[in-house]
Parts: C-alpha cells; structure tokens; sequence
C-alpha cells in the first residue's frame, strides 16, 4: 500500500490496534494477529516507524510471539510519547 493511500487515524487508534495485536498473540489468535497487522499496515504512521513496522510484519508472519510483543510494547511507548 502507498504511503499516499494510508489512513489518517489518531495516535490512540493505532496504539487501540497495537494493544489488539499484542492481546491476539498472547492468546495465540493468529487470525486476530492477522486482522490487527492489517489494521496497523493501512495506518499513516508518524515518521521515522517504517523499519519496525516493517519488522512487526514480520514478526507477526514468522508468529515470533516474544519479538511481536516487545516491538509493539516499545511502538505504544513511543507513540504515547508522540501523542
């Protein structure tokens, strides 16, 4: 998906989502995984997060559960701070 064609949500929506994604992993729902990576994907995000969510989804496709949790716990914490 283009930069151009990613949604303007608030910082809390995409921090909501985050907290979903991590619940779906805790839980072992991977289609929940899936429907929140989704999410997180069509989200125009501040600069300079491209890499980790590039390596968020992959973490989430290789279903590395300890590495989804803590780039989504240090993602909240940034956002958070940006918000």
């Amino acid at each position: 998906m283009q930069e151009k064609d990613k949604k303007k949500v608030l910082i809390e929506e995409i921090i909501q989502t985050l907290g979903a994604l991590k619940d779906a992993m805790d839980s072992f729902d991977l289609d929940g995984a899936d429907e929140a990576m989704k999410k997180i994907e069509s989200y125009a995000f501040p600069d300079g997060y491209q890499e980790k969510l590039e390596n968020l989804s992959a973490y989430v496709a290789d279903v590395a559960m300890e590495d989804v949790m803590k780039l989504s716990e240090e993602l909240i914490a940034e956002l958070k701070n940006e918000a």
